[in-house]
């Protein structure tokens, strides 16, 4: 029976085929490999796994239950004259002449298939975190990661070189934000590689005769995917893009600093409060800036979507329109000057912000900021492996930053190398010592 690392890898391998070609039979197919791969790592865990599994599954269930419950709430059936039901069933049930059952989502079907494509990442974040919970394993699904986002970063580069309709800014703004998003995470899992390579040979000189030889090929294969993902990054010509690839850079590195010089925990709060007034700072002075809405505000470049996304959330409500909606709202929200009815949200959080209601977009920022602060924490107090939960911090906080600066991250490529990756994150954020 093949091992239940080979279908993450495939997984991951999928990700630069399906980066122009997402859809139900990708997500079938998704949850096809997730069924067999899960099972199979489950049957495969050590007794120490499962005990390490079971410190780190109970906080990762809180977190992951938020979603469904307000997907499921989004979908319950409601009277008409509840103030929750969207309005749109009212008009429905008066056009069709018969009585109809409202809803806070005004498309339940597209609610629906949303909650399965959110179960499929969260299947790959569960495997990824099965699997990596072996220090063995857990290099490979570092490596499977990073290869995969290089692969998407080439691609993202010979589109541009060959002058390609296929990844750009106006044909495909989702595919190209996506391949933007994932050089990004490459810049910081490359990164992580040279970090392990040379912690690897820091630890191992004194054993292992090889690991002088070892060192050079593991930086230089390093260093040349670093290069291609910085080169694909430097294509998006986008502020906001440059800023999270530095953002995550930084907190991956931070992490290097503080353990390398030994600052001690005041030393590690220092650095920690000084990047958070720098982040606050520059907030504060984006805020200010401005009429649009924030979570458009940074859209690269601005769309004819802005407008319609801005109308939208001028109308929209505390628990949105239902998760997957956003296309169905477009045709009501356009004017009869636009060139299309199938625009594409101009961000991520713009989509959350209609679909999920407002209040979910900054709770959700908070509950990622405090997952860095955690990953960092762990990344920390780690002996050895620490660049795993510094990879995770780092990913985390620039995909926050690029939720504002275009619409790629759910794609579902993106989705599945996020996936791994926190799942990698987590798996190895605690020693197996430490229970």
């Amino acid at each position: 029976m093949l091992p239940a690392w080979l279908f993450l890898v495939a997984l991951i391998g999928m990700a630069p085929i399906v980066l122009t070609l997402d859809g139900p039979l990708t997500l079938g197919l998704a949850f096809t490999l997730l069924a067999f791969a899960l099972v199979i790592a489950a049957r495969g865990l050590k007794p120490n796994e499962v005990a390490q599994l079971r410190v780190l599954m109970p906080g990762m269930a809180i977190w992951a239950a938020v979603p469904p419950i307000l997907m499921a709430i989004q979908v319950a059936p409601l009277p008409l004259t509840s103030r929750l039901s969207n309005s749109i069933w009212q008009s429905a049930a008066t056009a069709l002449g018969q009585p109809l059952m409202g809803s806070i989502s005004v498309d339940t079907g597209s609610t629906l298939l949303s909650l399965c494509r959110y179960f499929a990442w969260l299947g790959v974040l569960l495997l990824s975190c099965t699997i990596a919970v072996d220090r063995q394993r857990a290099e490979k699904v570092l490596f499977a990661a990073t290869a995969g986002t290089v692969v998407i970063a080439l691609l993202l580069i010979t589109n541009d070189a060959l002058g390609l309709a296929w990844l750009d800014k106006q044909h495909d703004p989702v595919g190209r934000g996506g391949a933007l998003d994932a050089a990004v995470l490459g810049l910081i899992l490359s990164a992580a590689c040279a970090v392990r390579a040379y912690e690897r040979f820091e630890t191992r000189q004194e054993d292992d005769t090889r690991s002088t030889r070892r060192l050079a090929p593991d930086i230089l294969v390093s260093s040349s995917m670093f290069a291609i993902c910085a080169l694909a990054v430097a294509l998006g010509d986008a502020g906001n893009t440059l800023f999270a690839a530095a953002a995550g850079l930084a907190t991956l590195l931070g992490i290097v600093f503080v353990r390398r010089v030994r600052l001690g925990q005041w030393g590690s709060l220092g650095v920690a409060l000084a990047g958070c007034a720098l982040g606050v700072w520059i907030v504060a002075d984006t805020m200010s800036e401005g009429r649009s809405d924030f979570t458009v505000r940074f859209a690269a470049p601005p769309s004819p979507s802005n407008a319609i996304t801005e109308r939208m959330l001028a109308d929209s409500r505390w628990l949105g329109t239902g998760v997957g909606t956003y296309h169905v709202l477009v045709p009501i929200y356009r004017e009869p000057n636009d060139a299309t009815s199938d625009l594409e949200p101009p961000t991520a959080a713009s989509e959350i912000a209609v679909e999920w209601g407002q209040p979910f977009v900054w709770a959700g920022a908070i509950a990622a900021v405090v997952l860095v602060g955690m990953l960092l924490h762990a990344g920390m107090r780690r002996g050895r492996d620490s660049f795993y939960a510094a990879a995770g911090a780092g990913s985390l906080a620039a995909l926050i930053i690029l939720a504002f600066g275009n619409s790629g991250l759910f794609g579902t490529s993106v989705l599945i190398v996020v996936g791994a990756v926190l799942g990698l994150a987590v798996a190895q954020s605690r020693s197996r010592t430490a229970q």
